[in-house]
């Protein structure tokens, strides 16, 4: 029996210091493998967010105990994502439902040329072309066909309700469904006028 107990020592020794080198490289691993562990992305910001200690941050010191602490510094990714992603400006400009490159433009003094048409809404973008109303329901009136649609909307927003030769215009999005509703109000309510005159002896 204190055989066995004295041989038994020397091997619960070496057992131990296993043990503790074991425990000793797993920590470096640890600590080698944490780093720069923590690494967060905000969709918001655009920033990376990374934990690291501040022995690693060479241009920061936050407390004495550099190793021990913590700093959390932000790297601006922005130019990394700029080609992948819309600029502020386009995706301010949304665009509604009913939206498109052709403007239908109500209220126009009769005496309006297309070279003043095309001075004026041709500062919101390249224009297609211009075609005015010549006949007698249609003085007044005019369609602008833009090339591109964002054109479009800025001039249906800036011009709408614009004073131009003394006269505030109507600009609106081309609609076809809705013209031909308003085109066939006006002749129910031609025709009905008429009744009313035939009925009354009106001529």
């Amino acid at each position: 029996m204190t055989n066995m107990r004295m041989d038994e020592a020397p091997k619960a020794r070496e057992r131990e210091v296993d043990e503790r080198e074991v425990l000793g490289q797993r920590r470096k691993r640890e600590s080698s493998s944490s780093k720069f562990e923590g690494i967060k992305r905000t969709a918001k910001t655009n920033l990376v967010v990374v934990l690291a200690p501040c022995s690693d941050l060479l241009p920061f010191r936050y407390s004495n105990t550099a190793t021990d602490t913590l700093r959390i510094f932000l790297v601006n990714t922005f130019i990394q994502h700029s080609s992948r992603t819309l600029s502020p400006l386009r995706m301010s400009r949304k665009l509604a439902p009913e939206a498109n490159r052709i403007l239908f433009v109500k209220n126009l003094n009769y005496n309006v040329t297309a070279e003043q048409l095309f001075d004026l809404f041709g500062k919101f973008g390249p224009i297609r072309q211009i075609r005015q109303g010549i006949a007698n329901t249609s003085k007044g009136t005019a369609f602008v066909v833009y090339e591109d649609v964002h054109d479009a909307k800025q001039a249906c927003d800036k011009l709408n309700g614009f004073n131009f030769q003394n006269r505030y215009l109507v600009v609106l999005y081309h609609q076809p469904e809705k013209m031909v509703r308003t085109k066939e109000d006006i002749t129910e309510r031609q025709e009905n006028l008429e009744r009313l005159k035939q009925q009354h002896g009106i001529e």
